[in-house]
């Protein structure tokens, strides 16, 4: 993000992969996780909570990279699939939801 206008990419590295196993296990995990959040959240909410939580996984990257100076760049879903984990979590906690649903 050091080029003017580059605020594109804190979204589009959401849907780029590395390889193609990081994208096989990342399309496993939102399966898993995406498809029980989507059920307890609606698909709209679910769609806000898994953007806000990649972009926000994206930004804490760049900050992360760029205090240790790091040139390379990150890919892949990780931080939303991290992120519906823990909707998933707080929505367990808040109502109180058995853990063999989830």
């Amino acid at each position: 993000l050091q080029a003017p206008a580059s605020g594109h990419r804190l979204v589009a590295c959401l849907f780029l992969h590395t390889s193609w196993s990081h994208l096989a296990v990342n399309v496993y995990c939102l399966w898993f996780l995406g498809r029980l959040a989507e059920r307890l959240m609606g698909p709209g909410r679910f769609l806000f909570a898994f953007l806000m939580a990649g972009i926000g996984g994206s930004f804490a990257s760049l900050l992360w990279k760029r205090r240790r100076r790091d040139p390379a760049g990150s890919a892949g879903a990780s931080g939303s699939i991290l992120g519906m984990l823990g909707v998933l979590l707080v929505l367990r906690t808040r109502q109180h939801l058995p853990c063999d649903e989830l």
